[in-house]
């Protein structure tokens, strides 16, 4: 019987080697720089690199999965806002599964508000209807007074399930922090701090900044509170 070769040249095998080898190494590059980790799907920056948006769809498999801040967030944290005392907080918390190793992730965030009320009232919601079988899709606007603001002054916040039923919706204030409070002073299980409440608010009128909406850009016109019932 016959039989026939098809070996390819040498030099051909090694130029598809090399391409390859570009290919993983900028997609590698990619995914550690630029693309956003599982379960945030989208982000968007503004000026100086401050978060404005982002968007997670959070599965079960991601509860408790996420990442606490390192030294390269914290230091992000701590250069976007005037207060030493604020927390590098998550915007998809990582008990939700979000990084706190990127720094899309974060924004200065009054301490007692993140480890309270944010936490409290508007990850636990969350965390609770994933837990319970249901694919969240869950948005972020962070709002600043001023296009050069770099810490956020409110966060807006939705969370809908696969089926458009509401979890939860509404803007929670990010007020100066307290001097009483550090990053050393208090750890995450701390009582006092997790019953701090920082009020509400139960609507969605526009921040206005001398007649104009600080971070209108970023807030869609159909943003709003309605339940659609499954």
């Amino acid at each position: 019987f016959c039989t026939k070769s098809f070996n390819r040249p040498p030099t051909m095998r090694l130029e598809t080697v090399l391409i390859w080898f570009i290919f993983g190494f900028c997609s590698l590059v990619w995914d550690t720089e630029g693309a956003p980790i599982p379960p945030i799907t989208k982000f968007t920056r503004g000026f100086k690199q401050r978060v404005e948006y982002i968007k997670a769809v959070i599965h079960k498999s991601n509860l408790d999965k996420g990442t606490p801040p390192n030294s390269k967030t914290r230091a992000y944290s701590k250069s976007m806002s005037p207060y030493k005392n604020d927390d590098a907080g998550h915007l998809i918390a990582a008990r939700l599964g979000g990084t706190g190793r990127e720094t899309y992730n974060i924004v200065p965030q009054n301490l007692a508000q993140n480890r309270g009320a944010w936490r409290t009232q508007v990850e636990a919601p969350i965390y609770d209807s994933v837990a319970k079988g249901n694919v969240v899709t869950y948005e972020v606007w962070p709002v600043y007074k001023g296009k050069k603001a770099t810490r956020p002054s409110s966060l807006r916040y939705r969370a809908r399930t696969s089926k458009g039923k509401l979890v939860v919706s509404g803007t929670m204030s990010n007020p100066v922090p307290s001097r009483m409070f550090s990053y050393d002073s208090i750890d995450d299980g701390n009582q006092d701090v997790e019953n701090y409440e920082v009020p509400v608010e139960e609507n969605f009128e526009e921040e206005q900044i001398n007649g104009q909406n600080s971070n209108e850009e970023m807030l869609p016109y159909w943003f709003d509170e309605v339940n659609v019932n499954e």
